[in-house]
C-alpha cells in the first residue's frame, strides 16, 4: 500500500509529538519522590476528608500538588513540570477519573494510585499530541494546496 507524502507527513509529525510527550513525562521519573511518611500522611488525610464527604461531594480546586509516579507535578509540586501537566491536562484529567475512587477526585493520589495514573497519562498524552500533530499537519498542508506559494513569480515581481 502506497502512502501519500501528505499523510506521510502528517504521520511523522504526529509521531514526533506523541514520542516528544513520552520522553517528557519519562523526565518526570529524574524528580525525587514523595517520601513513604508523607504518603502516610496524605492517606491520613484522605481519610479524615472521606469521613466528611458525603456521595455528591467533590472538590475540583485544591492546593494539593499532582502526584504521579510518586512524584509532585504541576503548580504545586515541582515547577518545572508545571507547564507539561498544563500541556497535558486533558490527559492528566482522564487518567486521575478513571484512577481515583469518585468520592476521593480532588484529593491527592495514593502512591499505588499516581503509578498507575502516570502510565495512563503516559498512553493518553501520546495519543492526544498523535492526533493533535497529524490534524495540524494535515491543515497546514491543505492551506498550502487551497494557497499555494510560488516563489518564481514573487521573486520576478520585486
Amino acid at each position: 500500500m502506497k502512502v501519500s507524502r501528505g499523510l506521510h507527513i502528517s504521520l511523522r509529525v504526529g509521531l514526533s509529538l506523541a514520542l516528544f510527550a513520552v520522553l517528557a513525562w519519562l523526565l518526570v521519573l529524574l524528580l525525587p519522590p514523595v517520601s513513604d511518611a508523607e504518603f502516610s500522611e496524605l492517606e491520613a488525610q484522605r481519610a479524615t476528608e472521606l469521613a466528611k464527604r458525603s456521595v455528591g461531594d467533590m472538590s475540583l480546586w485544591n492546593h494539593q500538588p499532582l502526584i504521579l509516579a510518586a512524584r509532585k507535578v504541576g503548580p504545586f509540586g515541582h515547577p518545572g513540570v508545571s507547564l507539561l501537566a498544563f500541556a497535558t491536562l486533558p490527559a492528566v484529567m482522564t487518567a486521575f477519573r478513571q484512577v481515583q475512587p469518585p468520592l476521593c477526585f480532588g484529593l491527592p493520589l495514593l502512591k499505588q494510585e499516581s503509578w498507575l495514573a502516570f502510565l495512563l497519562v503516559l498512553v493518553y498524552s501520546a495519543l492526544m499530541w498523535f492526533v493533535l500533530g497529524v490534524l495540524l499537519a494535515s491543515v497546514v498542508q491543505g492551506l498550502r494546496r487551497l494557497f499555494p506559494h510560488d516563489s518564481h513569480a514573487t521573486a520576478g515581481a520585486g
